[in-house]
């Protein structure tokens, strides 16, 4: 199952943010870090301080989000991918997470509204989760 997850992580995390200072970024790698060590609540622990350091850090938003969706705190995860695509309204990334994040909390219309967009802004798979999840 960690395999699983790990797997899923690689997929999904997205890439770094050219504008994160040095420390937010160790704290970021830190973050990825417990994620391989499974130590979800050290990652959420990192992120945290990664945000603290740039509140403007989508990369930190998205990948907290993504620990605490895993950890099924489905409805934080939605508050830190909307803070995300406040900051980065152009991060496929973040809508693709929301609407799976959406999906998990029943709210099937609204997912499948952020799946598709995500999919029209280019994020590689996008389509196929559309046609997965929404049809």
């Amino acid at each position: 199952m960690k395999k699983l997850i790990f797997l899923i992580l690689i997929i999904l995390l997205p890439i770094a943010s050219c504008k994160n200072n040095k420390n937010n970024q160790q704290y970021l790698e830190r973050g990825y870090e417990s994620i391989v060590a499974g130590d979800y609540n050290q990652a959420l622990i990192n992120f945290d301080k990664a945000i603290e350091i740039d509140p403007e850090s989508v990369e930190a938003y998205n990948n907290r989000g993504l620990i605490l969706g895993i950890m099924g705190d489905y409805s934080s995860a939605l508050a830190d991918f909307n803070k995300s695509i406040q900051i980065d309204p152009n991060n496929s990334e973040a809508y693709k997470s929301r609407g799976i994040t959406k999906l998990h909390l029943k709210q099937k219309t609204d997912g499948c509204i952020d799946l598709t967009q995500a999919a029209r802004m280019g994020y590689h798979g996008g389509y196929d989760l559309v046609s997965e999840f929404c049809k």
